[in-house]
């Protein structure tokens, strides 16, 4: 899928079973669309054909203009990390994202401290970039709302 200049375009949509999410949004990149996509259904969700799970259930993510194995796979996809670009540390669990995996860590130790039966875990670390200047924490709105 080719947006604006012959640029690749991919599109990913979250949903959930409460209606959150749904709408479509556009990524330049695919590091960019792998934090979205793992950010709202763990980074080893249950692959469909068409589309991927949350292991809870809750979430479900479809793609165009890429693969599930893109968003999911284990390899690198930006390659070296250019100077404009920082590295970020996505924490499904706690909802956030931190600049340094140390803080994350910290974070996760809180958490695991104040929730010793885990139920908000698991405390899985997404590790990706995103350009420092326009980088947006993944916000959906409430269908509820």
């Amino acid at each position: 899928m080719e947006g604006e200049g012959g640029v690749q375009v991919i599109k990913v949509k979250y949903s959930s079973v409460d209606g959150r999410g749904g709408k479509w949004r556009s990524f330049k990149t695919l590091g960019r669309a792998r934090v979205f996509a793992q950010y709202w259904v763990g980074k080893n969700p249950e692959i469909g054909s068409t589309y991927a799970v949350s292991n809870d259930g809750i979430g479900k993510i479809e793609v165009m203009g890429a693969t599930l194995a893109d968003l999911f796979g284990d390899e690198k996809v930006e390659g070296e990390v250019p100077s404009e670009e920082i590295v970020i540390y996505v924490v499904n669990a706690l909802n956030r994202y931190f600049n340094s995996r140390t803080e994350a860590e910290a974070e996760i130790k809180a958490a695991r401290e104040a929730d010793p039966e885990g139920a908000r875990g698991p405390y899985d670390i997404v590790e990706d970039t995103a350009t420092a200047d326009d980088f947006v924490p993944p916000v959906l709105t409430d269908a509820r709302d």
